[in-house]
């Protein structure tokens, strides 16, 4: 409580210096102006002693009575005009995020994960691509509606986000799809994460128990660049491999080094 009273103190008193510095300068000037005008004017010196000090009362009076509520005003706009300028600078930033973020499970969405993934190979980080897609995931919303498959996705791209390390870019860019990517992968890293995900997913019913008679799997495509390759040959890649995934059986993870051909990893 005293430490929120002395906080608003200190913030009041910052917010009273400016008008009182106007007020003195207006006060110090009128006073100038005053007694350069009582002593170039035409009186008598007895005359000019008696009226300066009533001439310095006023100017002080006056300047205080005009300056000061004239400079709050000024100031109380000015601070107005700084809030309303930080939140509009704090809501284009929240719009900005937003445009960039899946509103469901809070991963980047498909456009924002291409621009950062070319900068980033632009940038020359070679790497690998994860495709990642739920199984049977119609099903879902078919046997337990449309809420159950959205807090599946979810439990999804959370074990995703838990699974890449900071430096990596993950998205979900439609649908039961995901997208990962991983900057300055080596040769073993890409599988790694890979299989955490995999495992981590199919491991969800286990450790949520919200539904235990439905078990989350998913297919992965796993593609690491060679040579070079544009980010729709590296996607198109992923997601081939995703697809021969899911031919395979579902639930694996399936991985190519460049245009290699494609072998199953990982089998559940």
């Amino acid at each position: 409580m005293q430490d929120a009273i002395f906080k608003r103190n200190r913030i009041l008193s910052w917010s009273l210096w400016r008008p009182v510095f106007v007020t003195l300068i207006s006060i110090a000037t009128s006073i100038v102006v005053t007694v350069i005008a009582v002593f170039v004017s035409p009186l008598t010196s007895a005359v000019r002693e008696e009226i300066l000090p009533i001439a310095v009362t006023i100017c002080v009076i006056v300047s205080t009575l005009v300056a000061f509520p004239i400079a709050c005003q000024v100031h109380g706009r000015g601070l107005r005009l700084g809030r309303t300028v930080q939140m509009l600078e704090a809501a284009h930033a929240e719009l900005a995020r937003r445009a960039r973020i899946d509103p469901l499970t809070g991963l980047l969405n498909r456009d924002a994960f291409m621009a950062d993934m070319t900068r980033h190979r632009q940038g020359g980080n070679a790497g690998a691509v994860l495709m990642i897609d739920a199984d049977h995931f119609k099903s879902v919303n078919d046997n337990f509606g449309h809420q159950a498959g959205d807090e599946a996705l979810c439990l999804i791209g959370e074990v995703i986000r838990q699974s890449v390390r900071t430096l990596d870019l993950a998205a979900r860019i439609g649908g039961e799809e995901f997208l990962v990517f991983l900057p300055e992968a080596g040769t073993d890293l890409p599988m790694v994460i890979a299989e955490r995900i995999r495992a981590g997913v199919s491991d969800l019913s286990q450790r949520n128990g919200a539904r235990p008679h439905h078990r989350l799997t998913v297919s992965i495509g796993v593609v690491m660049q060679t040579g070079c390759m544009s980010d729709h040959d590296i996607v198109a890649a992923a997601d081939r491999n995703m697809y021969e995934a899911k031919h395979a059986g579902r639930n694996r993870v399936v991985r190519s080094i460049g245009p290699d051909a494609p072998r199953i990893a990982s089998v559940a």
